[in-house]
């Protein structure tokens, strides 16, 4: 290949793969007996232990790569996942900014749909055999299991086979938490060598590099988590992990409430109980459940017993499920965007990566997911989304309030931070700007906020915003920095309505806001439970304002491979047994919209996006909904202006009575009967403003 485009990861650069056809055919044969076909990417891949922090670095193409990944489980706890979910479901990970998945040991093989995807959307893989300490003779059982060590090495060797021409296959582990026993894991060290030179075999996930990098101190003391949920500012804390790289960091996960009437029907489907765990006035809240909600495996918002106050409860004790989900997903925002962005603040200086335990669940769990199993993103992916951004700015709580740049690309940038806080009210508390210069792959502090003065429990807003140019020299700098959504352009998402300048094509804009009291600031008081509780009171004293519209256009889906996002699937009538004999073809719809603020004093608060379905009378959610932005915050005299993308199949003959079957399982596509009058609405709702349907002027 001459000039050939190198393979990069998400957010990095652009993925280019190229394909290999061979022939065979019989001396003397004018016609070609046999053909095969396959994709390859070219890059370098590096990795090994950094010797100032202990973990394990990455290396792509030359350039530092910090790794934001996630342990993928299992689609389907019964292995019924299809070609077409798990595709969407590796879009939607891509989204979120995760560059790399951990392929974890006790959920078998993933099929070669999986790694495909993760060559399109640009996510590198670990590939972990099928040792696992909680039954390989660590936690239970046998260590030399399994006992027929042949036939465990001829099944590593078909995967390794698969696998090593992918670009996006990284690395091989042994096991999860544990090695296999020495004649496995010497057999599985002597096939990487012979099959597969070019990449690296570890023994466990917990050791040369991972963790502590020796396998830790007994079974009951790992060195990976903690699983449960935690005070935003404590992700910070210099001392927060100790090692180089985090294997398995984890957090809770609860899905919207479409989702929960679902899975908890009836009288399970109820708001869990706070109590307090003593007289005190201040005292901390414990949740109590029902047994709907264990079997779903809940996992509670706070820890009294570690003096982590309920992070759905701080914001009120919820009454209505309404309220329980809606304050769910502003805890799953903050534990996420905080989780990524405390890592992100240690960068290189203590810490070379980590992976989010656990992305998904193979059933309907209500911890520890992105999304849920219907394929529904929640506010943890955005939050993940926002702190992965490949040019990112943040505010740590540590050192009076300082703003951090973070830019995990090859890109030599300079720009212009821009910070202001806002009270309740509409106030202006705090503002300045500073010019920063921004190296490549490296995080740079910009700036110290002044105090901003307000009372202790008194809420505030604080938006970041970053403008800088991107070097027109470097074609893949547009594709890094608008993250798969270039063909719409939308360089700009962020604008004040009193800014009537057109920036150039090279200016780019990246904010992120933050609600607080100053309690954030001061990282060694125990969050107070109530600590914006003077939200609620102003939600109903203060609805936001908020003109919306919304254009879109279809167009065929060109097939596997072909595209960004979530599209490029196979289409399987398998996957849908309930429309087998109908004819139906599938479609990509791509819709702009645009929400402005123009109140002068409210802030239009977590906006969450949807898609609906409305069809003859039946309303549903659209799963796989790719959005450039979610759950975000309009500070008074702003507009954002965002895409999303998705996908539909109009099916002939098909039957949208209420009656109408549903194929959950791998049937993560809306579904039509015409592309007449496409019954597709925009929702918008948020936490001061009531959903609003907006129709979609197709174009």
């Amino acid at each position: 290949l001459s000039q050939a485009e190198l393979w990069w990861p998400v957010d990095m650069g652009s993925r280019t793969l190229y394909e290999v056809v061979i022939d065979a055919t019989r001396s003397g044969a004018k016609t070609v007996e046999h053909e095969v076909s396959s994709t390859f990417g070219i890059r370098h891949l590096k990795s090994w232990v950094d010797d100032k922090t202990k973990g394990r670095k990455f290396q792509i193409n030359g350039c530092p790569m910090f790794i934001t990944g996630g342990n993928y489980i299992a689609s389907d706890a019964m292995f019924r996942d299809s070609e077409h979910r798990v595709r969407d479901e590796v879009a939607l990970l891509a989204l979120a900014g995760l560059n790399m998945l951990r392929c974890w040991g006790g959920a078998g093989c993933q099929k070669s749909a999986f790694y495909e995807a993760c060559d399109q959307h640009g996510v590198l893989v670990w590939v972990e055999f099928w040792i696992t300490g909680d039954d390989d003779g660590r936690g239970a059982g046998d260590s030399q299991y399994p006992l027929d060590h042949a036939l465990f090495l001829k099944c590593a060797e078909d995967v390794i086979r698969l696998t090593r021409a992918r670009p996006s296959v990284a690395l091989y582990v042994g096991g999860n938490e544990q090695q296999p026993c020495p004649e496995l894991s010497q057999g599985l060290q002597g096939l990487v060598s012979r099959l597969d030179k070019e990449r690296v075999y570890i023994v466990g996930s917990l050791w040369d590099g991972f963790a502590d990098g020796k396998g830790g101190d007994g079974y009951l003391n790992l060195h990976d988590g903690p699983y449960d949920v935690q005070d935003p500012r404590s992700f910070f804390k210099p001392d927060y992990y100790a090692y180089g790289f985090n294997p398995e960091i984890g957090s809770v996960g609860v899905p919207e409430l479409e989702t929960l009437k679902r899975i908890l029907p009836g009288s399970l489907c109820q708001v869990p109980k706070f109590t307090p765990v003593d007289s005190a006035p201040d005292a901390l809240l414990q949740e109590f459940w029902t047994i709907g909600w264990s079997h779903h495996t809940y996992q509670p918002y706070g820890s009294p017993s570690k003096q982590v106050a309920n992070q759905i409860a701080v914001y009120g004790v919820p009454q209505t499920m309404e309220e329980y989900c809606q304050q769910a997903q502003l805890a799953n925002y903050i534990q996420y965007r905080s989780l990524v962005e405390g890592f992100l603040s240690k960068m290189w200086l203590k810490h070379t990566g980590f992976l989010i335990w656990k992305i998904q669940n193979p059933w309907y769990g209500l911890k520890g997911q992105l999304y849920d199993f219907d394929l529904y993103s929640n506010a943890c992916l955005y939050g993940v989304r926002k702190a992965t951004e490949p040019v990112h700015i943040q505010c740590s709580p540590l050192g009076d309030g300082q703003v951090q740049v973070v830019n995990r690309t090859p890109l030599q940038l300079k720009g212009t931070l821009e910070y202001i806080a806002k009270g309740l009210n509409g106030a202006v508390l705090l503002q300045g700007q500073v010019d920063i210069d921004i190296p490549p792959t490296t995080i740079v502090a910009a700036a110290s906020l002044p105090a901003v003065k307000c009372e202790g429990k008194d809420v505030f807003f604080l938006q970041l915003i970053l403008s800088f140019k991107a070097p027109s020299s470097m074609p893949d700098a547009r594709q890094i920095l608008l993250r798969g959504f270039q063909e719409q352009g939308l360089r700009n998402s962020l604008q004040c309505l009193d800014d009537n300048v057109v920036a150039d094509d090279n200016t780019y804009i990246v904010d992120n806001v933050y609600w607080l009291t100053n309690n954030w600031f001061d990282i060694n008081v125990v969050q107070p439970q109530d600590e914006f509780l003077t939200l609620k009171g102003w939600r109903s004293a203060n609805p936001a304002k908020v003109a919306i519209k919304a254009e879109g256009k279809y167009f065929p889906d060109p097939g596997p491979g072909a595209g960004k996002l979530g599209h490029g699937s196979s289409w399987n009538l398998a996957d849908c047994t309930w429309e087998t004999g109908k004819e139906y073809k599938p479609y990509i719809a791509q819709v702009v919209f645009e929400i402005a603020n123009a109140d002068p004093n409210i802030t239009a608060f977590f906006m969450r996006v949807s898609m609906e379905l409305d069809e003859k009378g039946r309303k549903e959610t659209v799963p796989a909904l790719y959005v450039q932005d979610n759950y975000f915050t309009i500070l008074p005299g702003y507009k954002r202006t965002l895409a999303l993308q998705f996908r539909f199949e109009v099916v002939s003959g098909i039957d949208r009575g209420p009656q109408r079957r549903r194929c959950r399982l791998g049937a993560s596509t809306a579904k039509v009967a015409s592309l007449q009058g496409l019954p597709f609405k925009l929702v918008v709702c948020g936490y001061n403003l009531a959903a609003t349907e907006v129709d979609i002027q197709w174009l």
